[in-house]
């Protein structure tokens, strides 16, 4: 199980440097964090950043305790993120740390959604009557079926 919703939201606080200890959290602050968390991953999810957060079916019908299914190489980007958010809303000055660390993480993210995930099929595929070049004799695939082919054709 990953972080629930209400842990993304505390370490939001701590990285905005508005700890627990020195800064208390009333219930309402969570419920409007928890709606700008949502709105967030909305916006994300529009934009085709899909990370697996349950987004809510209307405003203000999501859950502290729902566990926000995120990858662990995604977390720290949507806390960090959602952390500058609450401290601008707070009127606290935000760190240049902060936002350098956001924005890493922010790129951890796209890095990793952008990586070509060619599946490659096993060696021993037989190759179905579509696949087969000239008609017989060649009963399974090759063993390069993806991605891209850098040779120079005739040349090496």
């Amino acid at each position: 199980m990953g972080m629930s919703k209400q842990d993304l939201i505390d370490m939001a606080y701590e990285a905005a440097g508005l700890s627990s200890g020195s800064f208390p959290i009333s219930p309402e602050m969570y419920q409007v964090d928890l709606m700008w968390l949502d709105s967030v991953m909305a916006l994300w999810s529009i934009q085709g950043i899909l990370l697996g957060y349950p987004l809510p079916s209307k405003p203000g019908n999501s859950n502290l305790a729902d566990d926000s299914n995120l990858p662990d190489w995604a977390q720290m980007a949507v806390f960090m993120k959602l952390g500058i958010l609450i401290a601008a809303k707070r009127g606290k000055p935000i760190s240049a740390q902060l936002l350098r660390d956001a924005d890493i993480a922010w790129n951890a993210i796209l890095v990793q959604l952008a990586k070509d995930n060619v599946m490659e099929l096993p060696p021993g595929t037989l190759a179905g009557a579509g696949n087969r070049q000239h008609g017989y004799g060649r009963v399974f695939l090759g063993r390069s079926r993806g991605g891209l082919d850098l040779t120079l054709h005739g040349k090496g």
